[in-house]
């Protein structure tokens, strides 16, 4: 995807809560593994409101205030701005959200926004299908 550096999904169950399911790079596990450890971050928002969390500058003091362990994590790494989008298509919804990252601040562009709506649906049907394909617990 053009204008962003890397890909992260989490996804899970209610009772589990998210767990790393994909990253396109070392960068992008670590994200995922930051978010995951630390219980603040900008994919556990999106999944428990359901709408798109869009911090276009880690190091702006109200994402450090909201998340201050991940964003300081974050920069460290690199990370700049993260875009973390809920995983639903239709009716179906699952715990987690995609996450794209960029080594430099900026919020997406309607381009890109779409793009990133059109594949966390597609995750989000993957997953679903995943699941039927595995069948009951």
């Amino acid at each position: 995807m053009p204008g962003i550096d890397g890909i992260g999904l989490s996804a899970g169950s209610r009772a589990s809560g998210p767990l790393l399911r994909f990253a396109s790079d070392d960068a992008g596990f670590l994200i995922e593994d930051l978010q995951l450890a630390l219980n603040e971050d900008p994919c556990r928002d999106a999944a428990a409101t359901r709408r798109p969390v869009l911090p276009a500058d880690l190091a702006t003091r109200s994402w450090r205030q909201r998340w201050p362990r991940f964003t300081k994590a974050a920069l460290k790494a690199g990370i700049r701005a993260v875009a973390a989008l809920p995983l639903h298509a239709g009716g179906v919804r699952h715990d987690g959200a995609v996450d794209l990252y960029r080594r430099c601040p900026g919020a997406l562009d309607g381009t890109q926004r779409t793009a990133a709506s059109i594949f966390a649906a597609a995750a989000a049907e993957l997953l679903t299908l995943d699941e039927l394909r595995a069948g009951p617990s």
